[in-house]
């Protein structure tokens, strides 16, 4: 295989054949599920590759989605039992970023909540005083806010001013 990182699957450690939807510990069969994360954040955008019994056919189609995407996503083959408060990553295909394990990207969502926050505020602004108007953006960043704003009222049918 290419570059792939075998991580420990704790309490769930199979016995079974390989390929075969692997029994874990009390006997539970397995369910492999394979997730794609875009440069391997768990808050970007991201998609179900395979969910299926057999960790052979999983750990095939991550490894064959991840070079065929280029390196822009993190393959994650999880596996669940029929415990679903466990899940563990069985195997992990990095991106061209080389990160140990899928994570959250916390720019990003330290960004989006700013955004909409901000969002918020600037309405409310146009009527009373907030901490907005103390506040002096980057032209730049406001041109971002109100393009999130934009996107927000006609996401909600309401018409431009």
């Amino acid at each position: 295989m290419l570059g792939w990182i075998g991580l420990a699957a704790v309490g769930t450690a199979g016995s079974g054949p390989a390929g075969s939807g692997e029994l874990g510990e009390e006997g539970a069969m397995s369910i492999f599920i394979v997730t794609a994360y875009h440069l391997g954040w768990t808050n970007g955008p991201r998609y179900l590759v395979y969910v299926g019994e057999d960790r052979e056919k999983a750990l095939d189609l991550a490894e064959r989605e991840m070079v065929g995407r280029g390196g822009k996503y993190g393959l994650e083959v999880a596996r669940v039992s029929n415990d679903p408060s466990v899940r563990n990553i069985d195997t992990y295909f990095p991106s061209q970023f080389g990160e140990l394990k899928p994570h959250e990207n916390w720019r990003l969502t330290w960004f989006e909540y700013v955004g909409l926050k901000v969002c918020v505020e600037w309405e409310r602004a146009k009527t009373e005083e907030t901490w907005l108007r103390a506040v002096m953006f980057p032209r730049w960043l406001r041109d971002i806010i109100v393009k999130q704003r934009d996107l927000a009222r006609a996401l909600a049918g309401e018409k431009e001013e």
